[in-house]
């Protein structure tokens, strides 16, 4: 019902129009409405280096705004020469022609004017329709009911017309997003309706990676630190999600340009796959990931290098464990990064890089400063490493994260 009301209003308020301005002015409005709708998406990249020179917003901003002022600018151009060509045909009927060809231009004029502006009040509808599904996927996957405000309500309500009526088959013929959009927006709903999803999310080799770098390692650590904004995701019901946009630590991720633009270049695909499987078809190296030190685990392997153990020197044994190895989590990145970070909860924190290369099936090579041998092993869901001490070496058990 409301796209019908929209449409004979649409069509009442063209008629008027263009009754008013006339078949001139209507008809080249409709020439440039059509080029406008045509070129606005296509030519919407020339706008993207002035985006990224004047430094406003990300590439998704850019993808509503820059199609959106290619869709003025024509506009504008057009609106200008009819009203130009406008004036030079009144001028000449006005006091170059005969008084009874003046009416009859007049009447022919403002006629046919309202008769051209039902085929304007048929591109509004069209635009209108792909505005609003352009706009309403994102809302319907991220909708909380009732919590929503009113404008995400009344966008859904819009959207729920488009179907019953059939528009919305006419809409996605001239729908311009792009599919890495519907795929944005089905990621973010997975992970709104799923907030456990974040701890996987965050082990996402490209994303970790990211969450290493010296330029985005302080907003890991600020969102990491962050309780009130994981009680906020976590909370039951659900928090709408236009309150989540408000907290600080959401701000500090959308408004930082660079990163969401590494964000933007992602496989979502695979990323959606892997969130949903704990697997990723590109980044299947057993040992990327996050893996956490297993002190019982390191232990029992480490006995098992011997037949016996006397008293004193199994003591000593689980002494050289926890004396040399607090917390230790090791992440095995991509482009072959490793990182080795252990301390923390009031010890100090120390933090060791290198490189890691694959030698043959679970075993790797290791390049790293510090007391790590080289070779380690990975087992499944395990992983074995080997830490020097002054004279002799320790086995250490990684779990999977």
């Amino acid at each position: 019902m409301i796209i019908w009301i929209l449409a004979l209003v649409l069509v009442l308020a063209s008629a008027a129009l263009g009754y008013t301005w006339g078949a001139v002015r209507t008809g080249i409005t409709m020439v440039g409405l059509l080029l406008a709708s045509a070129l606005a998406t296509p030519l919407a990249p020339l706008l993207y280096p002035i985006f990224d020179k004047l430094n406003l917003g990300t590439k998704f901003h850019g993808f509503f705004i820059a199609p959106l002022i290619i869709f003025l600018l024509v506009m504008v151009v057009f609106k200008v020469v009819a009203t130009k060509v406008h004036q030079m045909l009144d001028t000449h009927y006005k006091y170059h022609a005969p008084e009874f060809v003046q009416t009859l231009w007049l009447r022919t004029n403002e006629r046919f004017g309202a008769a051209l502006s039902v085929v304007n009040a048929t591109l509004y509808l069209i635009l209108i329709a792909v505005f609003i599904q352009v706009l309403a996927y994102p809302v319907s996957q991220l909708a909380s009911g009732d919590q929503d405000s009113a404008a995400w309500r009344y966008l859904l309500k819009a959207h729920e017309a488009l179907e019953s009526t059939k528009m919305n088959r006419v809409a996605a013929a001239f729908n311009p997003a792009p599919k890495k959009y519907y795929e944005v927006s089905d990621l973010m709903g997975m992970v709104y309706h799923n907030p456990l999803l974040v701890g996987r999310l965050t082990s996402y080799p490209p994303i970790m990676e990211l969450g290493e770098r010296d330029e985005y390692r302080v907003m890991y650590d600020r969102i990491a630190g962050d309780v009130e904004f994981k009680k906020t995701i976590l909370s039951m019901p659900k928090t709408p999600f236009q309150q989540i946009m408000g907290e600080e630590s959401f701000r500090l991720i959308v408004t930082n340009r660079p990163y969401m633009n590494e964000i933007l270049k992602l496989d979502f695909k695979d990323l959606s796959n892997y969130l949903a499987t704990g697997k990723s078809a590109k980044f299947d190296e057993p040992i990327l990931g996050r893996w956490v030190y297993n002190y019982q685990a390191s232990l029992a392997e480490q006995r098992r290098t011997r037949a016996t153990w006397k008293r004193a020197e199994y003591n000593q044994l689980m002494a050289s464990y926890t004396n040399n190895l607090h917390d230790v989590t090791l992440l095995g990145l991509i482009n072959n990064k490793l990182v080795i970070k252990s301390g923390g909860h009031g010890q100090p924190v120390n933090i060791l890089r290198g490189t890691w290369a694959r030698e043959s099936g679970d075993r790797y090579t290791l390049s790293v400063d510090g007391p790590w041998e080289k070779d380690i092993q990975v087992r499944g869901s395990r992983l074995l490493a080997r830490f020097k001490l002054e004279r002799e070496t320790r086995i250490v058990v990684f779990d999977k994260e």
